[in-house]
């Protein structure tokens, strides 16, 4: 739909049927640049014919507008510097990261701070 365009121009099921052909080949020459073809009945869109790459680009909005959502809370969550974890602890926690998961991989099912009666 061009920028112009206020509303899409509606194609009856019928008339999208009988020029499938022409969008396809539209779609093969323009790819992503190939305007939408707006399906519907009554001037009432109710599905969208698209280029393949139209689609594949609108998805990756998608999915970057998600992560994007997941950064912002993350980044919103975090401590401010030097409210974060020290040194120290940030050692023992990997310590005992990996102490389970070798402990994991041999069967074993006691926890490190278990042993040491924490």
């Amino acid at each position: 739909m061009s920028e112009e365009t206020e509303s899409p121009h509606v194609m009856s099921p019928e008339h999208t049927t009988a020029h499938l052909d022409g969008y396809l080949a539209e779609f093969r020459a323009r790819g992503g640049a190939a305007e939408p073809v707006f399906i519907g009945a009554e001037d009432t869109a109710e599905g969208v014919l698209l280029p393949a790459a139209a689609y594949r680009a609108l998805v990756e909005c998608a999915e970057d507008a998600a992560i994007a959502a997941v950064v912002a809370e993350r980044v919103a969550g975090a401590p401010e510097p030097g409210q974060g974890l020290d040194n120290a602890s940030l050692t023992r926690m990997v310590a005992v990261g990996q102490a389970l998961g070798a402990r994991n991989r041999s069967g074993e099912t006691t926890y490190p701070d278990e042993e040491a009666g924490e």
